[in-house]
């Protein structure tokens, strides 16, 4: 069973932030349990920070994808295909001669599913911040915004 260190949280958070990897498949890697995973991540606060800091750029790096996918799906990106028929060569049974050629374009899209699911992602996890945001406002004193003294700190409590 691996040790706590800065060393394995940074090798946490880089497979994290790659994006290539489960908790489940980083922790088998580097041989710890998720439960050791999960411990950590509640009790260190270090560890809780990087962890939720590597996701954030995972997920703002998924987010710059789909805006880039979505700009290539508005480019409607083209291929070209060329199809070639063949048939027995009649003066050399063993061989073949083209018979027909046929070009041919098609269009190549990401897909709209993963495109609308990323940015789905992204909008509630905007909506969440704004929403603690809003809590965190409510919290202090509506007519004393942007303004403190001891005797305001003393009552707001």
């Amino acid at each position: 069973m691996a040790k706590y260190s800065e060393r394995l949280v940074m090798k946490i958070v880089r497979l994290i932030e790659e994006d290539v990897y489960t908790i489940t498949e980083i922790c088998n890697a580097l041989n710890i349990s998720r439960k050791t995973f999960y411990e950590w991540r509640s009790e260190k606060a270090e560890f809780a920070q990087a962890i939720d800091e590597a996701m954030e750029i995972r997920d703002e790096r998924l987010v710059e994808m789909a805006h880039s996918a979505l700009k290539e799906r508005l480019k409607e990106t083209t291929i070209q295909e060329e199809i070639i028929s063949y048939e027995v060569d009649n003066d050399n049974p063993s061989e073949f001669k083209v018979k027909s050629k046929l070009a041919k374009i098609r269009k190549v899209l990401p897909s709209i599913a993963v495109i609308r699911f990323v940015l789905d992602k992204d909008q509630r996890r905007r909506e969440e911040k704004a929403r603690i945001r809003r809590i965190e406002a409510s919290k202090k004193p509506s007519g004393f915004r942007g303004f403190s003294s001891p005797f305001l700190e003393m009552y707001s409590e």
